[in-house]
């Protein structure tokens, strides 16, 4: 942390008004605006692009620490995107961190887009999730890849699961990989590799007691409901240890002989 930074905080702790709760703090609005005021054009640029902004909490439980006052910093970027407008264009263009993301949260229309297409290579993943929920929809495949689930998974929201499913095939996250399972087409033989994976895996979280059997159960039960009746008697072992598997089974066979093409 660097002198610009450590008196930045410092003057957030001074600013801090006495009738604060430890959760929600409240600010003396002039004690704030006066030590912006009192920094050269620079040394703003310099403070709030610093990367000490990266995760800094936007609330805490810790009560007057240094990494307390995110309260603070969410005023302060509100009365300068909403009074002055050099400032709005310093945080617009070099905000880092909880500057950024409350930046973004306090800009509209072009200028909010302009902002997020700069927020989308920034280090900070609630910067980034930002950046997915306001870009045009077009933009948003480069977030795809992007290492935090809340990323992608905003991602897939906005896109639609159906138009991005395979894509999101051989996600590192369960819950992103079971989608992409549920939504996308395969082929009967693609299918049934998976289902073969899934039931090993569902048979040794259920040997060791763990949670993902649950989630695992959940797969298998979507992989069966992609196979054809005549695939369905291999597995036919799986009927009687869950009333969901059971239920797609049953309804597979008694379905079977509906067949109008002879007509």
């Amino acid at each position: 942390m660097n002198n610009l930074v450590s008196d930045f905080i410092k003057n957030l702790g001074n600013s801090v008004s006495k009738n604060s709760g430890s959760y929600y703090k409240r600010y003396d609005d002039s004690e704030l605006i006066n030590h912006i005021e009192s920094l050269s054009r620079l040394d703003f640029r310099r403070l709030v692009s610093n990367s000490y902004w990266n995760k800094y909490p936007t609330y805490s439980y810790t009560g007057d620490g240094p990494r307390s006052h995110g309260r603070g910093i969410q005023v302060i970027v509100d009365i300068l995107c909403t009074n002055a407008p050099e400032a709005k264009g310093i945080l617009m263009s070099y905000s880092q961190g909880l500057f950024l993301v409350n930046t973004l949260d306090c800009l509209r229309g072009k200028e909010r887009v302009k902002t997020a297409k700069r927020a989308m290579k920034a280090k900070d993943s609630r910067v980034r999730l930002r950046a997915a929920k306001i870009l045009p929809v077009s933009q948003l495949r480069k977030l795809s890849s992007d290492p935090a689930y809340s990323v992608r998974n905003m991602v897939i929201k906005r896109i639609g699961i159906d138009n991005c499913a395979e894509q999101f095939a051989g996600d590192k996250n369960k819950w992103i990989r079971e989608q992409s399972i549920r939504h996308r087409s395969m082929e009967e033989c693609e299918a049934k590799e998976i289902l073969d994976s899934m039931v090993l895996l569902l048979r040794n979280a259920e040997k060791r007691g763990d949670y993902d059997a649950w989630h695992h159960r959940r797969v298998v039960t979507c992989l069966l409901k992609k196979l054809p009746v005549d695939d369905i008697l291999y597995y036919m072992d799986l009927v009687g240890e869950n009333d969901g598997l059971e239920t797609v089974v049953r309804r597979k066979m008694i379905s079977s002989n509906i067949d109008w093409s002879r007509e």
